[in-house]
């Protein structure tokens, strides 16, 4: 038998009233759920997932509150939406339509990006990601999404783009990143000390500044002083330690840490010391041809 409940909010289409048409199942729990509109729309537009779905509640209310809170939830976030502009052009998304086959969906479109999905809050979520505006993070924080934006400065080893995509993790709602680069350049290395946080904001700040403090790292990691060329960096699997050192040298000694930018600042620290040795010992050399030479005369 089913039961069926008004919802406070209502239609997103035509501000009628939204039913919910709640049944219970044999399996213990279970609800079949519809939600259907008044005057007849298409609630698919808006929300794919609730017109029709299965739903886990111990009682028909807690369901009906459920659904309710989730089309409040959604309808206000996407007013918030609709009123960002594109950090790019300037200009407010503005809701269209695409055909695929006999099914329409909804498309959010501004002036250099476009952007569609199953129903509308989804495709407004995935076009504030596409403009990788950095400031939507609060906003993409609570409703459970995702934000992309462009790293400064760009790769240390190509020069090519480097995109941070920051995301939710887990079921304890950490924030955490992944990096899309389309070079094959490996830098997931370099990121190893970048540790989830609590907020989307907070990780993608920590990873700007970790990024910077990274970049710098391997653009001022010096040449060989002995041979002059480029040290290579290896991970030792026995001792779970990273290695920077030159493969063709013995001097100076290499940098060896479990994380990759202090075995680069040991790097530093021994070939500086090398280049201070190597200039006193040409000195030394230099002063004694010179006496050398002044003896020759007298």
């Amino acid at each position: 038998m089913s039961k069926h409940i008004e919802l406070a909010t209502p239609c997103p289409n035509c501000q009628s009233r939204l039913t919910l048409s709640v049944r219970r199942t044999p399996l213990i729990g279970f609800h079949a759920v519809r939600l259907a509109c008044e005057n007849g729309c298409d609630l698919h537009w808006y929300y794919y997932d609730l017109p029709n779905r299965w739903a886990w509640f111990s009682t028909v209310e807690q369901c009906a509150d459920c659904h309710d809170g989730v089309i409040r939830r959604e309808g206000e976030e996407n007013e918030r939406i609709l009123a960002f502009e594109c950090p790019n052009c300037g200009e407010c998304p503005h809701v269209s339509s695409k055909s695929i086959g006999r099914q329409t969906f909804p498309t959010v479109t501004c002036r250099c990006t476009s952007y569609w999905d199953g129903d509308l809050h989804s495709a407004l979520c995935g076009w504030l990601t596409e403009t990788k505006n950095r400031k939507n993070a609060d906003i993409l924080e609570r409703i459970g999404r995702s934000t992309t934006f462009q790293a400064e400065p760009d790769c240390p080893f190509c020069g090519g783009p480097v995109f941070v995509r920051i995301i939710e993790t887990g079921d304890d709602r950490l924030w955490g990143f992944t990096v899309h680069h389309a070079s094959p350049c490996n830098l997931e290395p370099l990121l190893q000390g970048l540790r989830p946080c609590d907020k989307a904001q907070e990780m993608a700040d920590d990873f700007d500044k970790h990024w910077r403090k990274t970049v710098a790292a391997v653009k001022d990691t010096p040449d060989c002083p002995h041979c002059g060329r480029p040290p290579e960096c290896a991970w030792d699997h026995t001792s779970d330690l990273w290695s920077v050192g030159c493969g063709k040298c013995d001097k100076p000694n290499n940098g060896v840490s479990d994380d990759i930018l202090t075995a680069m600042a040991s790097w530093r620290e021994h070939t500086d010391a090398y280049r201070r040795s190597h200039d006193g010992e040409g000195l030394q050399n230099q002063l004694a041809e010179y006496w050398r030479k002044r003896g020759q005369k007298i």
